[in-house]
């Protein structure tokens, strides 16, 4: 018996949790720490030899696979919250369907 597939058209394209279905703009790497509720793009890479950044022992970097890591504990916070699409896309496409909206209408 065939199965067939119902596919739906949806106006924003996924956003793939991996390079596998997708390239990103930074390569994804195994040793990097990923988390389940975060952006698909948000990872972290622990340190443990105790590098020094001005003056301060840094405990991991934040790595974007789109090449926009967070630049406050705000934007952070976004990304570990964004579970299913990059914050910034949203914010984006969202800001464009305002505008879209706006240019729509008669005056």
């Amino acid at each position: 018996m065939a199965r067939t597939v119902e596919t739906v058209d949806r106006q924003d394209a996924p956003i793939p949790r991996s390079r596998k279905t997708d390239p990103t703009v930074i390569p994804d790497n195994p040793n990097w720490h990923r988390f389940k509720m975060a952006c698909p793009f948000y990872r972290e890479r622990w340190i443990g030899d105790g590098e020094q950044h001005e003056g301060r022992t840094v405990l991991y970097h934040v790595i974007c696979l789109q090449n926009t890591p967070p630049a406050t504990i705000e934007e952070q916070q976004c990304c570990l919250e964004s579970k299913t699409v990059c914050w910034r896309l949203k914010v984006a496409a969202t800001a464009g369907s305002r505008r879209a909206a706006g240019s729509g209408s008669v005056g």
